[in-house]
């Protein structure tokens, strides 16, 4: 069973078989809890009392195209989301315009709930291998489809005569898993706005896992020991669907101390981010620069050696970047599609991570443990009948002795290519950076199957690539973001 709950003061719940009848005007409707055996033996009497449609010929009219492609391509969870917005969508179809007025709104926690035991089904698609952990893949799709519901009820202004903007993903960050989640434990997915720009939100996101009731009934950020088990932030834009501008949004009301603080958080991260692409080296200080300068020199030597002597070099246990890369490539397919007919965002994320799951245990040798991605921006929108290119190499390691966390790490970035033969183009659509600790192979007995994890250190091959290197990998190890914003006066810019 999968519940989806709608938070105002207090907690609704409604499974996710069954059907939310009437549009959700107010996110405090309340709705009855079933089971999923009782909802599917609703559905199946309510199927043999009434008579079921026919065409003059005498077959079943066909459904909609979303309901066809939504039905038989994604996750249980993401389908029902997707449904539910449908519902909600259907009310206003004969909309001709997008509304003119802000509806200000006050932060609403969304959420789903899967209870693997009583779902066989479920537990099977999310399962994975060896070890009993839930597959981070499919979490990925269904934290995209989640945040893309909070991010379309929140921008919906409650008049069925106007359209609701088109919500695209625009980048993924900080998604970072503090600890394993297994299928022994039910899990929940939460979410709200959490940030609202003149055109954006930011939709914060956590996973747990469901130890009792309240855990099911809480709030994103509750100040909870422990920490979420998941987290992660969502940016969604709107856009017209006529001319693809911008479209306001409609602002958020932070009532309560934490809610501020979070949208100040969020806000500051946006800025930084800002003021680095924009300033460039002078956002950095001169300790910064210099260590940069001599790091990608090193780096670029050793790098040299290896290509200049490579019988000579062979048990320096180093190797070029360029040397760990795998890739795959597919022709993107309509069940790949999202609501708004390109392909699904979570559906790439899922195919990254997947990607960069099989590299770092080609390289390592050991058992990948997810611990982040961040700064990933969806650049480009990705088309059906796209042909993409997903190249993924490792970026940088760091053995035991010297993380922080004392196990070996893998840093790794995935590229995502559309290319089009016919007018010989490229470009790059998606950019993702993953890190994972790695650790020895363990058999289904317990027993550990190798020796320790030793890493080779890998090496830049260019020099624009060792710039992207430390800053994806080095410079957060030593610079904190309050020494970027007394630098570079960042309370100025909020």
């Amino acid at each position: 069973m999968t519940t989806m709950t709608m938070t105002t003061t207090t907690t609704t719940m409604t499974t996710i078989d069954s059907f939310v009848r009437a549009a959700r005007r107010s996110y405090g409707a309340t709705t009855t809890t079933t089971t999923t055996t009782e909802a599917r033996r609703a559905s199946t009497a309510r199927a043999e009392r009434e008579p079921r449609a026919t065409t003059t010929n005498g077959t079943s009219p066909e459904r909609s195209a979303e309901e066809v492609h939504i039905a038989h391509t994604r996750t249980h969870v993401t389908k029902h989301l997707w449904r539910e917005r449908l519902r909600k969508a259907e009310s206003g179809k004969l909309a001709t315009k997008l509304s003119d007025k802000l509806v200000p709104r006050t932060p609403r926690t969304h959420s789903a709930v899967y209870v693997w035991e009583t779902d066989e089904e479920m537990r099977e698609m999310y399962r994975s291998h060896g070890d009993g952990t839930v597959r981070m893949g499919r979490i990925l799709e269904d934290l995209d489809s989640l945040a893309g519901n909070i991010a379309f009820f929140h921008a919906d202004d409650d008049d069925d005569t106007t359209q609701t903007p088109q919500l695209v993903t625009a980048s993924v960050d900080r998604v970072r898993l503090n600890r394993p989640l297994s299928l022994d434990k039910d899990l929940v997915l939460r979410g709200e706005v959490a940030f609202v720009g003149t055109s954006s939100m930011v939709i914060r996101m956590e996973g747990d896992e469901v130890d009792d009731e309240q855990t099911v009934n809480a709030t994103v950020d509750d100040a909870r020991t422990p920490e979420p088990a998941l987290t992660a932030d969502f940016t969604f834009v709107a856009r017209d669907p006529e001319t693809n501008g911008p479209w306001p949004v409609n602002p958020l009301i932070c009532e309560t101390k934490r809610h501020k603080e979070r949208f100040q958080e969020i806000q500051a991260s946006i800025v930084r981010k800002k003021l680095r692409s924009k300033k460039g080296d002078a956002a950095l200080n001169e300790f910064l620069v210099k260590h940069r300068a001599e790091w990608v020199r090193v780096q670029r030597d050793r790098a040299c050696l290896i290509m200049e002597m490579p019988a000579l070099t062979a048990g320096y246990n180093e190797v070029l970047t360029s040397q760990t890369e795998v890739e795959n490539m597919f022709v993107a397919q309509p069940q790949q599609r999202n609501l708004s007919g390109r392909v699904f965002g979570g559906f790439l994320l899922r195919r990254a991570y997947e990607l960069a799951f099989a590299n770092c245990q080609l390289f390592s040798g050991g058992q990948p443990m997810f611990v982040e991605m961040s700064d990933i921006d969806f650049k480009l929108p990705v088309s059906v009948g796209d042909l993409v290119r997903f190249k993924c190499k490792v970026l940088h390691t760091v053995n035991a002795e010297d993380a922080r966390c004392g196990k070996p790490s893998v840093y790794i970035e995935v590229r995502a290519i559309v290319t089009n033969p016919h007018k010989v183009t490229s470009a790059v659509a998606n950019r993702f950076f993953f890190k994972f600790n790695v650790e020895e192979f363990v058999d289904t007995d317990g027993v550990k199957t190798g020796e320790p994890v030793r890493l080779r250190r890998v090496l830049p091959q260019s020099n624009d690539e060792g710039l992207l290197i430390w800053d994806k990998c080095i410079r957060r190890t030593l610079c904190t973001d309050d020494d970027f914003d007394q630098r570079n006066n960042l309370s100025t810019y909020i």
